[in-house]
């Protein structure tokens, strides 16, 4: 068995393949503070040690869980161990009743099935809500939005994007998503806004399933009646890579928007050096603005920044006359919520409010 040679694992543990690249140790004899030592022991041979693959140096970053629980599977808690040392930047981290959250790993378990179900029965679907002009009333947009169908229920992607994106199916669910999108709106006239995040963009193979897709469903012009979502926040890693994506769609004829902008993490320093299209304004601005002084003042600089920039601007989270009244006395373009209509299943071809 690999370094059993060199003691690193001592007689009594057994090493494991299990899932991608995650590997098991069990202990049948030692005792736990043993255990412990020896994975320590591990841990730390593995990351002095320089591997080396043709002309290649790689180094090795290991990231431990481990139970020594009561609760009769010690693969789920030693699983859960190790999500938390990951999340937390830890080598190691031992499962303890802080640590316990088992049902909420099976919930996550159970919804990462109907994903792959989902995904193999073709019940992941596209909903569309329309976004407004706010001078003529007209429909000129529409934000494609994920759903999944479960037997007659709709399910919102706020039971199961993040569970998605922790079962290594949120690449799937994107592609789905975008090809769908461009397939409703190959012979329709209006925009339509796809929401994709950084952890997409920076995939290598992000750019050209996009490219693949114009070229597949350009019929009338499609790509000029795209707009890629972007969401601005602390995933963002290399600002760089975001940028040459920018660049790259917008050269294919492409429109951006920077999403849920005036949240937390929105930098106005780096939306003057990005060369988008649209800013949508935060949903947690525009459901105060009626009531909130703070929500207003904060609104209006995002309008008068955009105008400034030649950008448009889009108010999501317009839930009624009140709010959409002020918004469009402050100068925002668009108008995007409920007080227009939910997100639909089908495209409304009148195009206006009645």
């Amino acid at each position: 068995m690999l370094f059993r040679s060199q003691n690193n694992i001592p007689n009594g543990v057994s090493l494991y393949k299990s899932h991608s690249d995650t590997y098991c140790l069990t202990n049948q004899d030692l005792t736990f503070d043993k255990f412990k030592e020896s994975v320590s022991n591990v841990l730390a041979m593995l990351e002095q040690h320089i591997f080396h693959c043709d002309s290649f140096e790689i180094d090795l970053r290991i990231t431990a869980g481990m139970s020594h629980s009561k609760k009769n599977n010690k693969l789920i808690t030693a699983d859960i161990a190790l999500q938390a040392a990951k999340k937390n930047n830890k080598s190691l981290i031992v499962f303890d009743d802080d640590l316990d959250n088992l049902e909420e790993y099976r919930n996550n378990m159970a919804w990462s099935k109907k994903i792959k179900t989902a995904i193999l029965e073709d019940r992941i679907i596209v909903h569309f809500q329309p976004i407004i002009n706010n001078e003529t009333l007209k429909i000129v947009k529409y934000e494609c939005l994920v759903r999944m169908l479960d037997g007659d229920r709709i399910i919102s992607p706020f039971f199961f994007l993040e569970v998605a994106k922790k079962s290594n199916q949120y690449t799937k669910l994107t592609k789905i998503i975008i090809e769908k999108s461009f397939q409703t709106f190959e012979y329709l006239s209006f925009d339509f806004s796809i929401n994709i995040s950084y952890d997409d963009i920076e995939q290598e193979w992000f750019l050209d399933f996009i490219k693949s897709m114009i070229k597949k469903y350009n019929t009338h012009d499609i790509a000029k009646r795209v707009v890629f979502e972007i969401l601005e926040d602390q995933s963002i890693k290399n600002y760089d890579i975001l940028k040459n994506f920018i660049s790259e769609v917008k050269a294919l004829g492409c429109k951006i928007a920077i999403d849920d902008f005036g949240s937390g993490y929105s930098n106005f320093e780096h939306i003057i050096k990005m060369n988008v299209d649209y800013l949508k304004i935060d949903a947690s601005l525009i459901k105060n603005i009626a009531t909130d002084d703070n929500s207003q003042k904060v609104t209006q600089t995002i309008v008068d920044f955009a105008k400034k920039l030649n950008l448009k601007t889009i108010a999501e989270y317009v839930e009624n006359e009140s709010i959409f009244n002020i918004t469009r006395e402050m100068g925002v373009d668009f108008s995007q919520g409920y007080y227009f209509s939910p997100p639909v299943h089908t495209i409304n071809f009148k195009g206006e409010k009645k």
